[in-house]
Parts: structure tokens; C-alpha cells; sequence
């Protein structure tokens, strides 16, 4: 039973990866959103749809 215990503990540099990809990823998304609400850099839902063939 002790070596399942070690099994399930996570390694703690892992943490950190996970740590700087989730803040990463809130980094785009902020950025994104930011953007979007620039009147500049709104997206145009027609150009987007050209783009996928619609």
C-alpha cells in the first residue's frame, strides 16, 4: 500500500508547467478579448466565414 501512495503524488515541476500554461493560456485569452473590444480589431463574422467556406 505505500508504493500507491507514491504513485498518485505529483511531481512538483509539473505543477509549475501546468502553473505557466494555464497562465499563458489566460495571458491569450485576456489579450484576445482586450482586442475584440477595440473598435479597430473587432472580428467581422462575414470574413470569418469566407475563411471556413460558408
Amino acid at each position: 500500500m505505500h508504493l500507491m501512495k507514491n504513485i498518485n503524488h505529483k511531481h512538483p515541476a509539473k505543477r509549475w508547467v501546468q502553473l505557466l500554461g494555464f497562465v499563458f493560456l489566460s495571458m491569450v485569452l485576456a489579450a484576445g478579448f482586450w482586442a475584440y473590444t477595440t473598435p479597430e480589431m473587432s472580428l467581422h463574422w462575414d470574413s470569418i466565414a469566407s475563411m471556413c467556406g460558408f
